[in-house]
């Protein structure tokens, strides 16, 4: 799996449970995950998590289990 830094994770886990839109974020940040393809813009300014995002999430949380 490749790297995902804390600021990443934090953000994507701001994203609600059914709609998986996200809080704002700094331009860098949200520009770093839409290059990672772990977001997607879905109005300017306004930003959805991916099933990408999803699936780094998920495997972070099964990381923290198992440790």
């Amino acid at each position: 799996m490749l790297e995902v830094n804390r600021d990443q994770v934090l953000w994507l886990l701001t994203a609600h449970p059914d709609t998986w839109d996200l809080a704002e974020a700094r331009a860098w940040l949200s520009e770093e995950c839409a290059r990672l393809g772990f977001v997607k813009e879905v109005e300017p300014g306004k930003w959805r998590k991916t099933g990408r995002g999803n699936r780094v999430i998920q495997w972070r949380q099964s990381q923290t289990a198992s440790a």
